[in-house]
């Protein structure tokens, strides 16, 4: 269900809680297949361990930024926005398009 119009930090937390568990779950489930090859368990191999280790901790390292960074700059860019436009606008570098219904 869209909002439009509507509280922008409402937005924001309903994007982030519905995309949260398939964002957790894809990460641990890579994770956790990478995780054997990486610290070899079963066997080792010089040139994809490092590569998982690689993927492993990216991928846990970018999940919080993707689930609590990136809408937290959402918002601030928003409200940096709300509180510059009517500058923009006595200053004429925004033009006010009015519509008529």
């Amino acid at each position: 269900q869209q909002m439009p119009g509507g509280d922008i930090k409402q937005v924001v937390a309903r994007g982030s809680s519905d995309r949260l568990r398939a964002v957790i779950l894809t990460t641990l489930t890579t994770v956790g297949g990478v995780l054997p090859l990486a610290y070899g368990f079963g066997g080792t191999d010089p040139y994809m361990a490092p590569m998982c280790l690689a993927l492993a901790y990216g991928l846990l390292f970018a999940t919080p930024i993707t689930l609590v960074l990136l809408p937290c700059l959402y918002v601030i860019r928003h409200d940096i926005g709300s509180l510059l436009r009517p500058l923009g606008e006595r200053l004429g570098i925004i033009k006010v398009c009015a519509e008529k219904s």
